[in-house]
């Protein structure tokens, strides 16, 4: 990808209706907070954040929008997603055939501010590096078991909705009642789906899958460590965030008064994200780019 340098973004917007459309109840929820404070912090201001529900929402309105709207952008969380399906959305995007959509690389946002790298540069970290490390660690361990056996249900959810690959189209087949019910008591499509629903649901698969997961997100450990595995990246970032959060920062307000709950976890992120752009984590360095690049090229 090639991004023009010394070019301000936000003298190219040019006037178009830049909207990036995410995850969350409303407009002040974390992921709209968290992305419109990048953009803010790196020159694009001027592109309108907006919430629009959860994940199946962000894809349906995606896939609705983006002939019309071809400056509708659309961010997911990766969830249970293979990696492949979501590198596909990185390197198409922003393309109408895709929907302008990128799924994170990582499970969800908050997982790009669990990697200790990177939180430890918040100024409003009060315990030491190592502390905050060990911290993140005995919290994914306590975890771990329940998110293995969560993504094993991602894993089924997105096999059993996958549809039929064939529709009826040859309408003398169809003339009553009877015709109609033989011909879906008897589709090869539908009765193959029957069969794979079955395998996949079945208990020595619900196992082989907890297993194969089980050693991706340990890399084959008998416990977590650094370097190893993708646990970082796959369980729930937004539950061990908030639950090391109130524990290991600070955040004042400008009058020196504690900020806690929700709110300090927002403080946190939007401190991170004053940072320089090359010292923000890799996704969020492209997200930047990649937009840039649009709004550059745009009409």
């Amino acid at each position: 990808m090639n991004v023009q340098t010394g070019v301000s973004a936000s003298s190219v917007l040019r006037g178009a209706n830049h909207v990036v459309f995410v995850e969350g109840s409303d407009d002040d929820a974390f992921d709209p907070t968290v992305i419109r404070e990048l953009l803010r912090s790196n020159g694009l201001k001027s592109v309108e954040v907006r919430a629009i529900g959860p994940c199946d929402n962000v894809f349906q309105a995606a896939k609705a929008m983006v002939w019309k709207h071809p400056t509708y952008y659309f961010l997911a969380d990766r969830d249970g997603l293979d990696s492949a399906y979501v590198e596909t959305g990185w390197a198409n995007f922003p393309k109408p055939d895709t929907y302008n959509l990128l799924h994170w690389r990582k499970r969800e946002l908050e997982n790009y501010f669990i990697d200790p790298h990177y939180l430890e540069k918040s100024e409003w970290l009060v315990k030491s590096p190592e502390v905050l490390r060990e911290r993140i660690l005995q919290e994914a361990t306590r975890r771990l078991f329940l998110e293995a056996s969560n993504l094993v249900l991602l894993k089924i959810r997105s096999g059993v909705l996958i549809p039929p690959t064939t529709w009826f189209k040859q309408v003398e087949k169809f003339t009553c009642r009877n015709d109609a019910l033989n011909e879906l008591q008897n589709a090869p499509g539908l009765l193959s789906r029957g069969s794979e629903i079955a395998a996949l649901l079945a208990s020595q698969n619900r196992e082989q899958l907890f297993d194969e997961i089980l050693n991706d997100l340990t890399g084959g450990k008998a416990q977590l460590e650094y370097g190893a595995g993708t646990w970082l990246e796959r369980l729930s970032g937004k539950e061990i965030f908030r639950s090391i959060s109130g524990a290991l920062f600070q955040v004042q307000d400008a009058g020196g008064a504690i900020i806690q709950g929700i709110e300090q976890n927002y403080e946190v992120a939007k401190g991170l994200l004053k940072l320089p752009l090359n010292n923000q984590p890799t996704d969020f360095q492209e997200l930047v780019q990649l937009l840039i690049s649009k709004i550059q090229g745009a009409p």
